[in-house]
């Protein structure tokens, strides 16, 4: 039998490593102008059973074939190494004249880099369809690029026009497409219902593989956790992966002893490697492991980028280097915060200290324009100009991201809670007079964050999770009083609710109603950082997969009045409501 018909025969039996090995042994034996076919089939082999370590030896020895530099560009994506990724990409638009397939290409290698580059992914691909509005190809991979977007209505749009073709409804990326529309609307069952009947032939797929652990992780079904997880075992390359997946699987059991270790390991791989990884540096900061936690957070935003990705680039203004700090110069350095409201306010309290050890600089602290208004009546600091991130920047030669000072300062404990923010009694008096039940316990509720936000899942509560809140409310033991914008219609007379909530100033009418209340409950957001800062009794409903900045016990050590509620297990928010201490409500004395 000859080396083809046996490499048939193994591809027919879908024996992906034995046909890669069978292509490898063709080429060696073949001249240098006919072995590239052979090494680009082995490579192609190797990338379909996931050995992606021989499938970018295998397309590296096939030189510049197209498809040997798209298995290329597509390994090395899927193992998270962004440059050599992108450089593959780079010798493929220069050997091929397609621009769709490119920009598709383009598309799937920002896909598998990870969120940070789902955007430039999505802008890819809405590319690509400018060019071919008749692409399927392009509209399903939009679909599903919206779906890790979290932009729930975008990908539910392409899914309907997607289901409108012929036979839509049967076709593999179709229900690949569902699948992860399913896993980012949280309905968790119905995922491992869609594997189960439609998906299980391809459930070894890194797509289906990862809902399906995600789904039943989510479940508390930890035997098929467990069984999914060796999938990513045994991924080439990918331990990332494997080990953040256990880290979950543990933490739902319970066994902190083990959770840490697994953490320790994590870490130790990506300080052995060239790559780090997000949930390696969040489970260390988590576990308090904090100055190994922010060395590897502050890796990862530069291996992904994130450094400078607003404003910095476009001005030319040399990042900052550890070693280097504070830079030389009588310039000022700019200061920015790139990720969300919280992030900008809890990392704010390591300003005062980046700024005493640069006595002789100025800076420039740009602001959400959100929090300007309130934050530009708090802050004093000597030598910082404070302007909204509206406005252009002028006069500075460096700068530095607000996120990255614990690992620029060696300064991983947080300091003391700072700024201090207080209300301002206009604004007091504004919410006394919206108030409906004065002589009730003020209780102050915000539980829904922006669930568009990529990070949202999980940490939103559903209007039916209030409802032993809604019932104390109508039994007149408290008042619950709203500063969630956009009350749906059926809570609006189930609450107090102030029309003109924070629309004169944001934030300052939630700021007076948190001073004026007995306790403060908010879901993960912005809101929970401003009673942090304010110093207000408040309590945090915590999903149970919380972020790591808030710690594993009922304390958290940003934020010394506020305490966690957190779920008993995945999706439980009645556990967590139930650990409120809400106040007793006032009797009156009966002579």
């Amino acid at each position: 039998m000859t080396l083809d018909t046996r490499i048939r025969a193994a591809l027919a039996a879908k024996d992906y490593a034995e046909a890669g090995q069978l292509a490898l042994r063709a080429a060696g034996r073949l001249s240098q102008a006919e072995a590239p076919k052979y090494f680009t089939l082995a490579a192609d082999c190797y990338f379909r059973c996931n050995d992606l370590v021989r499938a970018i030896r295998a397309a590296r020895q096939a030189g510049n074939d197209p498809e040997a530099l798209k298995i290329l560009a597509l390994s090395y994506s899927r193992q998270r190494r962004a440059a050599p990724a992108l450089a593959a990409l780079t010798q493929l638009e220069a050997a091929v004249q397609n621009p769709v397939a490119v920009l598709i290409l383009k598309a799937l290698v920002m896909r598998n880099l990870g969120a940070q580059h789902h955007q430039t992914a999505r802008e890819a691909l809405e590319d690509a369809l400018k060019l071919d509005p008749t692409s399927t190809t392009t509209r399903v991979n939009l679909a599903l690029v919206l779906c890790f977007l979290r932009d729930r209505e975008a990908a539910w749009r392409e899914i309907e026009i997607l289901r409108a073709l012929p036979g839509a409804e049967n076709q593999r990326d179709f229900q690949l497409i569902i699948l992860s529309w399913l896993d980012l609307n949280e309905r968790y069952d119905e995922v491992l219902e869609l594997v189960r009947t439609r998906l299980e032939s391809v459930r070894s797929e890194p797509i289906v593989a990862r809902a399906e652990l995600n789904a039943a992780i989510r479940t508390s079904n930890i035997p098929l956790a467990e069984e999914r997880l060796q999938f990513f075992k045994k991924v080439p390359g990918r331990e990332d992966l494997y080990l953040s997946a256990l880290a979950r699987i543990v933490k739902l059991k319970g066994d902190w002893v083990a959770f840490k270790q697994v953490a320790e390991q994590s870490l130790t791989l990506s300080e052995q490697t060239d790559e780090s990884d997000i949930r390696s540096a969040a489970t260390a900061l988590e576990l308090e492991l904090t100055p190994r936690g922010w060395h590897a957070y502050v890796k990862w935003k530069q291996e992904e980028g994130q450094t400078g990705t607003r404003f910095m680039p476009a001005l030319g203004l040399p990042w900052h280097r550890k070693q280097q700090w504070p830079p030389p110069g009588a310039a000022a350095c700019v200061v920015e915060c790139c990720q969300g409201l919280g992030d900008f306010l809890m990392f704010l309290r390591w300003l005062p200290e980046v700024v005493a050890r640069a006595p002789e600089r100025q800076f420039v602290l740009r602001i959400p324009d959100a929090l300007y208004p309130l934050l530009s009546r708090s802050l004093q600091l000597e030598r910082v100009r404070l302007q909204p991130v509206s406005d252009e920047v002028e006069g500075v030669d460096a700068a530095v991201l607000l996120d990255e000072l614990p690992h620029l300062l060696s300064s991983p404990q947080p300091p003391a809670a700072w700024p201090q923010l207080s209300a301002m009694p206009a604004h007091i008096e504004r919410v006394r007079n919206a108030r409906k039940y004065p002589d009730r316990p003020l209780i102050v509720l915000a539980w829904q964050g922006n669930t568009k936000q990529s990070m949202d899942e999980g940490r939103s509560l559903s209007p039916e999770m209030l409802e032993p809140l809604l019932r104390r409310h109508a039994d007149g033991e408290i008042e619950l009083f709203s500063i969630q914008r956009d009350v749906p219609a059926g809570l609006q007379d189930r609450m107090t609710v102030m029309a003109d909530l924070d629309e004169a100033v944001p934030f300052e009418d939630s700021l007076a109603a948190m001073a004026l209340a007995q306790l403060t409950i908010t879901s993960d957001t912005s809101l929970a950082h401003l009673a942090g800062l304010a110093g207000v009794k408040s309590e945090v409903l915590l999903q149970f997969f919380a972020e790591w900045r808030w710690g594993l016990g009922d304390h958290n050590r940003w934020y010394p009045a506020q305490k966690m509620a957190r779920q008993d297990r995945p999706g439980d928010w009645a556990s967590a409501i139930a650990k409120m201490a809400l106040p007793t409500p006032v009797v009156a004395h009966q002579p």
